[in-house]
């Protein structure tokens, strides 16, 4: 151990500034890799109990509970999940937490009786039309471009 050391206080004295770059390299590297695998969610629901989740938020926040741009934060949250499973925003907890508790919500509707399953299908329908989005390609003298249009 006192021989690598050496080796690197060796390093550092003949190219300080090489040496402080790669320190900052590394500094980065290991932030990065913490970073990612702190916003990983773990166990990612299927995309029909995350969209069945969008439409429960919505559905309690239209019964007149909460703040409208609660439920936009934990729907945008959702998204953010069903997007690939990883969590990119900074998100607060009390966002995390209700986006998770919908989650755990729907998965009895999801599990229970059939009358429930018909309420989880509508909900997920719900969640999939807030998502939906198409494509229009307008191509022009100089090439093309694309527009995305929400519906």
């Amino acid at each position: 151990m006192k021989k690598i050391y050496n080796w690197i206080k060796k390093i550092a004295r003949k190219n300080p500034t090489l040496f402080r770059v790669v320190l900052i390299l590394i500094i980065i590297l290991v932030v990065g890799i913490l970073s990612a695998s702190a916003a990983t969610t773990g166990d990612v629901p299927d995309t029909d109990t995350i969209n069945a989740a969008m439409g429960f938020v919505n559905d309690i926040y239209s019964d007149g509970w909460g703040d409208k741009m609660d439920m936009m934060k934990v729907q945008a949250y959702l998204i953010d999940i069903k997007d690939n499973g990883v969590v990119d925003g900074d998100w607060a907890q009390k966002i995390q937490d209700m986006g998770n508790q919908a989650i755990d919500s729907v998965k009895v509707y999801k599990n229970d009786s059939p009358g429930l399953q018909e309420v989880f299908n509508q909900l997920a329908k719900f969640g999939e039309e807030l998502t939906k989005y198409t494509i229009e390609i307008i191509e022009t003298s100089n090439g093309s471009s694309t527009n995305v249009i929400l519906r």
